[in-house]
């Protein structure tokens, strides 16, 4: 079975504070929140590596040392700890992983519907792109299914819901064929 990874979502502490430039040299952060920024940039890196790691169905195919070592270089020569999520995406580019990524820590809230993180709800046309359903012909149904950016489970049914309403309608006039456009669904 193949594993993908379809949203890597990881939340990092909250590390707003630390925008200030951090110097290349770990030895010269001297300010607490700055280290501790650095300190859960590091830890951040190192969970992404246990995920891909575990679930990269390529993983055989990939030196992790060599991957680990120069994503920690990488890392320390950043201007910010908050560069972790660059970084992360990174590696996704250095193992060829397009079906991965990593979200901050606000647009994962919005894409869970995380209430206790968000202070409030994100439109739906933030979350879910147009579906439309014509007729070509008379014979021919045409249906577009959208782009999903949530895991919201009643959002999700609610359009489930829709597209189910938008083909029982063009059905109506006896379909015999179908056309499915999925280049809006990610």
């Amino acid at each position: 079975m193949r594993i993908v990874f379809i949203a890597f979502m990881l939340v990092v502490c909250s590390c707003a504070y630390a925008q200030n430039n951090l110097a290349i040299n770990n030895s010269a952060i001297t300010s607490t929140p700055e280290r501790i920024c650095m300190e859960n940039a590091s830890r951040l890196l190192d969970e992404a590596f246990v995920l891909m790691q575990k679930n990269y169905y390529r993983k055989e195919y990939v030196n992790w040392d060599t991957l680990r070592n120069a994503a920690k270089s990488k890392l320390q020569s950043r201007l910010s700890c908050t560069d972790a999520y660059e970084t992360i995406n990174w590696c996704f580019q250095q193992i060829r992983e397009k079906h991965s990524f990593i979200m901050p820590t606000l647009t994962a809230a919005s894409y869970n519907n995380d209430t206790s993180q968000l202070s409030s709800k994100p439109p739906l046309s933030s979350l879910v792109g147009t579906i439309k359903g014509e007729w070509l012909e008379d014979s021919i149904g045409y249906i577009t299914i959208p782009w999903v950016n949530t895991t919201d489970e009643y959002i999700s049914t609610q359009i489930a819901d829709s597209i189910q309403n938008v083909i029982a309608y063009l059905d109506t006039r006896s379909i015999t064929k179908w056309i499915i456009d999925l280049r809006n669904n990610r």
